[in-house]
């Protein structure tokens, strides 16, 4: 085999591995990627107040949370989620979205009392256009509605790195939350 046509056929190899290689990750990912730009969401929340990621996110980052109605993760997440955000006193900005219909979102708020804003997801247009494929992932965006970082669940370390993130957002020192019944790692998926 002359030179040329063997090196054509490496590259031409390795450019099919490449290809495969882009392929394989896109069909693994679990959500948009950091760096994009978040999409709209907004609705009426189960308090009855209106509520716009853009305009939020407008005054100070925002950490948006994605739950799925019924996930057996949820009763088990919602405490560090709660901890977390009392920890700072409420100020730092939530939103969540479940997958539920308005009257199931009642029913999850009142059962798992998260301690910020939910709004219902009923046709998962939202889950949908962050491309959530997992439960109980908090998605910061930036104050130019980028989104800056992913948190993959409710393990110990992306927990304790959203606890992180929450102090920097606020400028102040991180809070001691005690997170040590939390998962090693998320359960389904971490």
């Amino acid at each position: 085999m002359s030179r040329p046509r063997w090196i054509s056929l490496v590259a031409g190899g390795l450019a099919l591995m490449v290809l495969t290689g882009a392929m394989q990750e896109q069909e693994r990912r679990n959500y948009l990627p950091i760096g994009s730009e978040a999409p709209a969401i907004e609705g009426v929340g189960v308090d009855g107040n209106s509520y716009s990621l853009h305009e939020m996110a407008a005054e100070a980052p925002v950490f948006l949370l994605f739950w799925k109605d019924p996930c057996p993760h949820n009763p088990r997440a919602m405490p560090f989620i709660n901890a977390l955000t009392e920890a700072y006193d409420g100020k730092v900005q939530f939103l969540s979205v479940v997958r539920s219909s308005p009257e199931g979102a009642k029913e999850w708020y009142e059962e798992f009392q998260p301690k910020h804003p939910l709004l219902a997801d009923p046709e998962g247009e939202w889950v949908t256009a962050y491309e959530m494929r997992w439960s109980i992932v908090p998605v910061k965006v930036g104050t130019d509605g980028i989104i800056t970082d992913i948190f993959d669940g409710y393990g110990q370390a992306e927990l304790q790195r959203l606890n992180e993130a929450m102090a920097d957002v606020l400028g102040v020192p991180v809070a001691d939350v005690d997170l040590a019944q939390a998962p090693e790692r998320h359960p389904t998926y971490g």
